[in-house]
């Protein structure tokens, strides 16, 4: 026998809260990143340190970006994973209803017979 299927919209909605959290923590160090640029004088005049500041300046280029895009990511799941909990959810209120609808006129049709 096989366990039941089930969903705690709560669990999903605490998920979808962390994940904004993670989303705003990865654009928070993308903009750090970004800000560690710095001038390029900073390496000093001679041909090597131009070398190393280049490198520097695409190194932090690429790493903000992809703190950028874990960021956009991150906001997309957690929108899809909070879709999911509101429609988990508004099923669980829909049957809960129904439920309770066809208990009242299952009593009404009791009484009835009485």
């Amino acid at each position: 026998m096989s366990t039941p299927f089930t969903v705690e919209p709560g669990l999903l909605h605490q998920g979808a809260r962390q994940l904004d959290q993670a989303a705003a923590t990865a654009e928070q160090a993308s903009r750090k990143a970004r800000e560690a640029l710095g001038p390029s004088e900073a390496f000093g005049p001679s041909g090597e340190a131009r070398s190393v500041a280049d490198a520097w300046r695409r190194l932090v280029e690429a790493r903000a970006l992809e703190m950028g895009e874990l960021s956009e990511e991150s906001a997309v799941l957690a929108s899809k994973v909070r879709e999911a909990a509101d429609s988990y959810q508004g099923s669980d209120e829909e049957a809960d209803g129904a439920i309770g609808e066809l208990g009242k006129d299952m009593d009404g049709r009791l009484s009835q017979d009485d």
